[in-house]
């Protein structure tokens, strides 16, 4: 949960695949992702968001699994602002997603998206844990949703 929160709501998905085990041992972090304040609906958004990308990339027999691994949180946190129809969605916004609207049809979108930055940029774990993969996915999610 902390890293599908870490990805969609902090928009930090390189920090939710680098670093899985150090993620909510920072009580900033873990007060931002685990907050009384957050609407409760964006637990359920964001569990479903991760396992639907998660199920989609399975499917892509094209995609080694160090791939699939390595995209998943980026493809996340894209299908997150393509729902949300924001490049950098609230909270409030991100709760307001229909569970019943984040489908297969919509993941492949996002990883059509993705997978073109990731393969530009090396295709490879540094690339998934380093910073410049996800400065191109702003960039991309600013073309898309100004």
């Amino acid at each position: 949960m902390a890293q599908a929160m870490m990805s969609i709501v902090l928009q930090r998905p390189d920090d939710a695949r680098a670093r899985p085990s150090s993620l909510i041992k920072k009580d900033e972090d873990y007060n931002r992702i685990f907050s009384a304040k957050l609407p409760i609906q964006i637990y359920l958004v964001a569990a479903t968001i991760v396992k639907t990308a998660q199920a989609s990339l399975r499917g892509r027999e094209d995609l080694a699994p160090k791939d699939r691994n390595n995209l998943l949180f980026y493809v996340a946190m894209h299908a997150s602002a393509a729902l949300a129809g924001v490049s950098a969605p609230s909270s409030d916004q991100l709760a307001t997603i229909a569970p019943g609207s984040i489908t297969d049809v919509m993941m492949n979108a996002s990883i059509a998206t993705v997978e073109p930055i990731y393969r530009q940029l090396g295709a490879n774990d540094q690339t998934a844990k380093g910073t410049q993969f996800l400065a191109a996915l702003k960039a991309k999610l600013s073309e898309q949703f100004p």
